[in-house]
């Protein structure tokens, strides 16, 4: 069976063309669907290890991203919202007995799955990008690579695209000096 990134990489492959300079089509998600009765135990007894503090209340105030990637493939998106001003949000893979947590941010409740590749350090095997929410309009990208994962910030990935920044044009180059006349008969060799 497929590991979900080994899935990821191998549905955009399909469903893609060769990846140009402008975002592919994206699948957006919010991590709000209600813990499903089959995660309960499992949810439970990562929620015992990650907060023991509060493992009853985290595990009552947990959200997911509900369907196919975490019940075909393991994939899951988790999003505590107990005691937080900004909330943990946890990537892992859930298997027939637990969910393993594999990268924990604190993050909002948007999740943007890009049906792309990039290609990363010269590797034979690309990754497709992953956007989690961050606050006042930022986000995080995250790429599966090499069995880890690779995070960048992006300060202006929720942005409305008509309010984000523009990127700072380059200055034009200097203009070269004026030549006169009889510069051009020097360059010739023609003294004047």
């Amino acid at each position: 069976m497929l590991s979900w990134w080994q899935f990821l990489v191998l549905a955009a492959t399909l469903s893609v063309a060769p990846m140009n300079a402008a975002r592919a089509q994206a699948t957006f998600a919010r991590i709000q669907d209600p813990v499903p009765i089959e995660l309960r135990d499992r949810l439970v007894d990562l929620m015992r290890t990650v907060r023991p503090n509060d493992a009853n209340e985290a595990v009552a105030a947990t959200k997911i991203i509900d369907g196919r990637l975490w019940r075909e493939f393991g994939m899951l998106f988790l999003r505590v919202e107990t005691n937080c001003q900004y909330c943990m949000t946890i990537v892992s893979r859930a298997t027939d007995s637990a969910i393993i947590p594999e990268l924990t941010l604190i993050a909002g409740s948007r999740v943007r799955i890009f049906h792309e590749i990039f290609e990363l350090w010269g590797g034979s095997v690309g990754s497709i990008p992953i956007e989690i929410e961050g606050y006042d309009g930022g986000g995080t990208v995250l790429f599966r690579w090499n069995e880890t994962w690779v995070i960048q910030g992006c300060g202006t990935c929720f942005l409305p695209t008509e309010t984000r920044p523009k990127p700072p044009s380059l200055p034009p180059p200097p203009k070269p000096p004026e030549q006169t006349f009889e510069d051009f008969r020097r360059a010739l060799g023609r003294e004047p």
